[in-house]
């Protein structure tokens, strides 16, 4: 059985490194949002609305991880269960429709969902 702490650090190590995923996107979708296309245009305006989009992703991450920091089993763990399952689902739909470096993140997202599982059997066999 896997301890308690290595559990914590792993769900935690994994959604900052999605986290730097999720702002790393952001920031080259925000970087080339108008080169082909010529700033002013509708799909530069597109462009740049995905790239916000993107970089609410990592925040929301972000809020998500410190809510977990703070309650690790109550409503922090579900409010980072809920993110990765969104994330999950997101970043799938993306990797089909835009590109399949999206599922990158998916990949960080399904690990932290089994990690979070694996916390909370852990939390079970402890507490009774």
């Amino acid at each position: 059985m896997i301890g308690r702490r290595p559990l914590l650090l792993g769900i935690g190590a994994v959604v900052v490194i999605q986290i730097l995923i999720w702002w790393w996107a952001g920031s080259l979708v925000w970087s080339f949002r108008d080169v082909v296309v010529g700033v002013g245009s509708p799909e530069a305006a597109a462009g740049a609305r995905f790239a916000l989009a993107v970089f609410a992703g990592a925040g929301i991450n972000a809020i998500a991880l410190l809510a977990f920091l703070f309650r690790q089993r109550g409503w922090g763990w579900a409010v980072l269960f809920a993110v990765q399952w969104v994330d999950l689902a997101v970043t799938l739909a993306w990797g089909a429709l835009i590109s399949p470096w999206w599922w990158l993140i998916s990949a960080a997202a399904a690990c932290a969902i089994a990690l979070l599982f694996l916390l909370r059997k852990d939390n079970r066999l402890i507490s009774g």
